[in-house]
């Protein structure tokens, strides 16, 4: 059957002296890997700049279902990044963006409505003129909200901390792995209405950075409850420094 989709390119490696291996999200069929025959040619159609982390591509290929590798047809950029390439907090941004969604999309399925919102979130990224310290964070809440395991936004005054265990904000602290303490709880609650249907992220008042940063590994456990394969993200560790990149 012979497919032409939109897709969001997830990772790049290798294969033999001159292929690659692409994994791509693509809209009409989820994941799919595919094998590019020379790919470092000079004179090959496909190349390694077409394959960045999390490119907007339109591939025609022929889908085969009894094979675990397909072969691009045709391909060519559906949308430019205007800004990211030249933007080195934006840029940092995307290679996060790019090790989480590579590891919870390593095999999922079609899913047009993940697609645009992910499509929607990259352009936005691109386009916006002033970066918030925290659109990562954001993002990983607007994100868990898509696919269906946002924690519950209950706090109030009598359960101010938020518990990983529990998905919601409880009445007792936890410990630094499995919970917040109140000011981290108030901030990650203010995310959380932010990333519902009525919020906006302007409204969230922004904190300190060791608040942020609390927030960001909090999230990043609470994910790896749901995907074991985002128990160790390596690319959290920018992110210490990356609001001194961010003003």
């Amino acid at each position: 059957m012979l497919v032409k989709t939109k897709s969001i390119v997830l990772s790049k490696r290798k294969y033999s002296d001159n292929s690659l291996i692409v994994k791509v999200f693509t809209r009409h069929c989820g994941v799919i890997s595919f094998i590019v025959k020379n790919a470092f040619s000079k004179n090959s159609r496909f190349s390694q700049a077409h394959f960045a982390p999390l490119n907007l591509l339109e591939l025609t290929f022929h889908h085969k279902n009894n094979s675990s590798l397909q072969y691009i047809k045709d391909l060519s950029f559906y949308r430019h990044y205007e800004n990211i390439p030249f933007d080195l907090a934006k840029n940092t941004i995307l290679l996060f963006y790019n090790e989480l969604l590579y590891r919870l999309l390593f095999d999922y399925g079609a899913d047009e409505r993940l697609y645009d919102f992910l499509e929607n979130k990259l352009i936005e990224l691109d386009l916006c003129d002033k970066l918030r310290p925290d659109t990562h964070i954001v993002f990983m809440a607007a994100l868990a909200r898509e696919l269906g395991f946002l924690p519950a936004n209950n706090y109030i005054e009598h359960t101010p901390y938020f518990s990983v265990e529990e998905g919601c904000f409880t009445s007792y602290p936890h410990s630094n792995d499995e919970g917040l303490d109140r000011e981290a709880s108030r901030y990650l609650s203010a995310i959380l209405s932010a990333v519902s249907d009525t919020g906006t992220q302007q409204q969230i008042e922004l904190p300190q950075k060791t608040i942020r940063n609390k927030v960001l590994d909090i999230l990043v456990i609470y994910f790896g409850r749901h995907n074991e394969q985002l128990c160790d993200l390596h690319s959290v560790e920018i992110f210490r420094k990356l609001a001194e990149m961010i003003n």
